[in-house]
């Protein structure tokens, strides 16, 4: 869907007012509107520059971009009816709470279009290769320092910036406060983090290549939020907004539901 340079008049009226505010004020930022003449300055003829907005502006910001489609598209008032329900029955109308929860909610949807993973984009065998090799690169690292006599700890390789920067903002904190730990071992201890928590297999998609791999990760990344958040998987949500940012893929509700058993 592309985004038309002035967008304000298309916002659906369902859209949470606060959320309408954050999203204009977003867009605003990014295209040089922030400093508009009040009525003081245009009376007084004083000169404040304003900027024309410039799709291509926000084309470079796609969380921006992502956010104004689900506010202006007409195909998600539905949506917007069943998530404003469910967020209004978890906050107990509690405003403040529910506006911060709608835009947590928009910032899983923008997870969902654009967060697959680097181990999403392998196969599951390519995984577990570059996986491993990560592993032994960590160790053999931490071999060779060992033989060339490097101990030196994490606080003797780190900079006093970066440990100026580390201090800032932690009451009382000073370099001691990072431990003494000798590189070699802070490698070895995660390469075996690494090995125990097996990363490269928490991953929505085992078929990377596939025309459909796009729209599956979306469905079942919001699916668990659905379920996470709300106790119930939405299936028509989930149908709705992968019908809008994938127009030329089968979204229908039995296409998702589908999707989401293959994951099991």
């Amino acid at each position: 869907m592309e985004i038309i340079d002035d967008f304000r008049e298309k916002v659906l009226d369902i859209v949470n007012k606060g959320v309408v505010k954050e999203t204009v004020w977003s867009w605003k930022m990014v295209n040089g509107w922030l400093e508009m003449p009040n009525r003081f300055q245009i009376i007084k003829g004083i000169h404040v520059p304003i900027y024309k907005s410039d799709t291509h502006a926000i084309n470079k910001y796609p969380i921006l971009k992502v956010n104004i489609i689900l506010i202006t598209h007409p195909e998600m008032v539905p949506v917007w009816k069943s998530i404003n329900k469910q967020v209004q029955k978890k906050m107990h109308d509690d405003e403040d709470h529910i506006f911060n929860e709608l835009l947590k909610y928009m910032d899983e949807v923008y997870s969902a279009v654009t967060d697959r993973s680097y181990w999403e984009m392998l196969k599951p065998a390519q995984r577990d290769k570059e996986y491993n090799e990560l592993i032994f690169s960590l160790k053999e690292v931490a071999e060779r320092l060992n033989k060339v006599g490097c101990h030196d700890t994490v606080s003797d390789a780190t900079t006093a910036r970066y440990l100026q920067t580390y201090t800032d903002g932690h009451e009382g904190g000073d370099y001691n406060q990072i431990p003494p730990i000798k590189i070699p071992d802070l490698l070895h201890a995660y390469a075996d983090l690494l090995k125990i928590e097996e990363r490269h297999v928490d991953v929505l998609t085992d078929r990377p290549n596939s025309g459909n791999a796009s729209v599956s990760y979306f469905a079942r990344s919001l699916y668990n939020t659905h379920q996470r958040d709300f106790g119930s998987p939405l299936w028509e949500t989930i149908s709705s907004i992968a019908g809008v940012f994938y127009p030329d893929h089968d979204t229908s509700t039995k296409k998702m539901r589908a999707s989401i058993r293959s994951m099991r």
